[in-house]
């Protein structure tokens, strides 16, 4: 059934470990979706491996392309795959000879309206799993707080995020997200994010977080590669300025609200009415070698204007 969508995995419990072989031997399967008990998913190609990188994964692919093309002219319109850098990158050369860079920029294009969905049909999709990404993203906000329900609510924020159909729609949650994360105290614009928060989170979600969160065997293999490749890939891709935007736009909204300028004092005169002060005042500050006690620190100033 059209438009054929495919699913690329691997997995290192299948083979067993091989005496003095270092690298574990991997089962790779592409695989079609299947239609309920009745008609299980089907491994239409199958590779064994002791090698996780691009190019030997890339070739597979290729080889599949290959004869796929002997028998029919269907279209590959989507792959998913895990939060794997080798399998992610390996779709992208396989199927659509290009890397991630051009990827990126290709989406970001149609997702402004710069192209059109006709610029993506020769193309193959990759999508990630969003169990794995909301793994990820989860994992990550432990590293910042202990806080569970603070984890959850980011977590779930996050998944609404990823569900966006639109741009507009995903400047609205990353925005609402963002003021209240980067807001100290609370405020009318804090209230009223946290109430579109509250509204997207509120809608109903197709099956539960727990049954489709699973531990992928090349998660903990493919953390380093990702994150070495994310160094160079998240500095080009157009999608980072579009959200750094929006998030020093919530930043410094969330600034203007707390320190709020307050009209300029007469410097010379303060310090005029200083001196006088000091030269009336009695005790042991006036001694010499004695210095004056500490102001207040800059947090009581700052909590001080907050207050005002």
């Amino acid at each position: 059934r059209l438009p054929v969508s495919l699913y690329l995995d691997a997995t290192g419990g299948v083979v067993s470990k091989i005496a003095d072989q270092p690298k574990r031997i991997l089962y790779y399967s592409l695989t079609l979706p299947g239609k309920g008990r009745d008609t299980p998913p089907l491994p239409i190609c199958e590779m064994l491996s002791n090698e996780h990188s691009v190019p030997p994964i890339t070739y597979w692919l290729m080889q599949f392309i290959l004869h796929l093309s002997k028998y029919t002219q269907i279209h590959i319109h989507q792959v998913e795959t895990d939060y794997s850098w080798a399998l992610m990158q390996s779709v992208l050369l396989g199927f659509n000879r290009e890397d991630i860079t051009a990827y990126l920029e290709r989406a970001f294009d149609i997702s402004t309206g710069k192209k059109t969905q006709d610029d993506m049909k020769p193309y193959t999709v990759l999508h990630l799993c969003s169990a794995h990404i909301l793994k990820a993203v989860r994992q990550a906000i432990s590293k910042q707080t202990d806080d569970q329900g603070l984890r959850d609510f980011v977590t779930f924020a996050f998944a609404r995020l990823q569900n966006a159909c639109s741009l507009a729609e995903t400047r609205h949650i990353f925005s609402a997200l963002c003021s209240v994360l980067t807001t100290p105290k609370s405020s009318e614009n804090v209230k009223a994010s946290l109430q579109i928060l509250e509204s997207v989170i509120a809608k109903p979600q197709e099956g539960k977080l727990d049954e489709t969160m699973e531990t992928g065997d090349m998660e903990k293999w493919d953390c380093e590669d990702i994150n070495n490749a994310a160094t160079t890939i998240v500095g080009s891709s157009p999608f980072i300025p579009y959200f750094r935007q929006i998030f020093e736009e919530a930043k410094e909204h969330s600034t203007n609200l707390l320190l709020k300028p307050r009209p300029p004092m007469d410097i010379s005169h303060s310090q005029e009415t200083w001196m006088k002060r000091r030269k009336t005042q009695k005790g042991p500050d006036k001694e010499p070698g004695n210095r004056f006690k500490p102001g207040p620190s800059f947090s009581t100033c700052r909590d001080t204007i907050c207050r005002r």
